[in-house]
């Protein structure tokens, strides 16, 4: 009877410990890259917010400041991120989506029930998310690769 016999040289070693070497780092890798991809798309989220327009006989009231220092980079489980909007009142928590509506939205002026006032449309977080959807893709492209060429050189099979 015919046999054929694999001998695995001292590559195949390299490359095995290569592996679980990537395997072993790789969660931790994911996560750090897509959180330093995230960290600006955050910053440039709020510099969209604090630049929407305001008419120019409304009043200041910090509506803007206050929904940008609510947008955060948290971090979920093993390998996620999620870029977040909070406002640090109860009544308030609809604000940062209302500001993001492309229809625009119609609120209390300053409160008042008995004025309401009608905000133009922008999307200054979706489009912002949107708009980052490639470097997102390039960065964990990257990160893959690197991967792959660390277990690659291991065992010499650099193409």
């Amino acid at each position: 009877m015919p046999q054929y016999v694999i001998v695995t040289g001292p590559e195949f070693r390299r490359v095995e410990a290569a592996l679980a070497k990537v395997d072993a780092a790789f969660p931790e890798r994911f996560r750090d890259r897509i959180e330093n991809l995230a960290e600006p798309l955050a910053a440039k989220a709020r510099a969209r917010v604090l630049a929407l327009p305001t008419p120019g006989n409304a009043g200041h009231t910090g509506l803007r400041a206050r929904v940008a220092e609510g947008v955060a980079v948290r971090v979920s489980g093993r390998a996620g991120v999620r870029i977040t909007t909070s406002m640090s009142e109860p009544d308030e928590r609809i604000i940062p989506r209302g500001l993001d509506r492309r229809s625009g939205w119609r609120h209390p002026l300053f409160g008042d029930r008995d004025r309401w006032f009608s905000n133009p449309g922008y999307s200054w977080f979706m489009d912002t998310m949107d708009d980052s959807q490639n470097e997102f893709e390039n960065g964990l492209t990257e990160l893959i690769e690197d991967s792959a060429r660390e277990i690659a050189d291991a065992g010499g099979f650099r193409p």
